[in-house]
């Protein structure tokens, strides 16, 4: 028995010795130098690392808030370009049913014209008919007025301008060499523009080159008459 125990105390002793060997390190001693070393590079490099994340994780939420302020933008100016092609096109309406009104007032603006172009303005003084021409210049005077106020304006054709066929229609044409070609040398009916609509073309007479007259062919030369047979034969 006391050898057993011999024995087993001698390999035990080797056991404690290596547990009290130099260089290995058991939970509660202190570390060496050189390990403190190594484990502060390694602390040093995380901390680094965090502190390089975070500003990337602050940018982020920048980036986010600039997306949305250039969102909202963009939808403020879609919202006024809508609003503002709705306003145009409200404008249009209103100017295109005014039109047609205008219109339909024109061929009473040119009854009236008429009459008094055919007025006798050397009736008396004081006489029916003097009254009568008075009350069409009248009535002209204020429809003109109005219809002016409205946006009508009369398109220029007289004769001896040019023709240009936005504003004038060309009923006929007439061969001259009074006039240049292409010009107007007579107005059959005004024309108006209602702001930037021609509502009516004015209807003139436009000038045309004469047509040169035919070249005279050249006249046939004329036979030699025929030689007289000598005498005797």
């Amino acid at each position: 028995m006391r050898k057993r125990k011999k024995k087993h105390e001698e390999k035990a002793a080797p056991e404690e010795a290596s547990a009290d060997a130099p260089g290995l390190w058991t939970p509660g001693d202190e570390l060496p130098p050189e390990a403190e070393a190594a484990a502060g590079l390694v602390e040093g490099e995380a901390a680094e690392a965090e502190g390089e994340a975070a500003p990337e994780e602050e940018k982020e939420p920048l980036s986010e808030v600039e997306t949305l302020k250039d969102r909202l933008a963009r939808a403020h100016a879609e919202t006024a370009n809508a609003a503002k092609r709705a306003s145009r096109e409200r404008e249009r309406a209103r100017l295109l049913a005014q039109r047609d009104v205008v219109a339909a007032l024109l061929p009473g603006l040119d009854s009236l014209a008429l009459a008094l172009n055919h007025a006798d303005d050397d009736a008396p003084t004081g006489g029916g008919e003097a009254t009568l021409r008075d009350g069409v210049r009248l009535a002209y005077d204020d429809l003109v007025k109005a219809l002016a106020a409205a946006g009508l304006r009369p398109i220029v054709a007289a004769p001896g301008g040019g023709f240009d066929p936005t504003l004038h229609e060309a009923v006929t044409s007439i061969e001259t060499a009074d006039a240049p070609a292409g010009s107007i040398i007579e107005v059959l009916r005004p024309g108006y523009l209602f702001h930037e609509f021609v509502i009516r073309a004015a209807q003139v007479v436009v000038a045309r080159a004469p047509t040169p007259p035919p070249a005279a062919e050249p006249a046939p030369e004329s036979e030699a008459p025929p030689e007289a047979p000598p005498e005797g034969e």
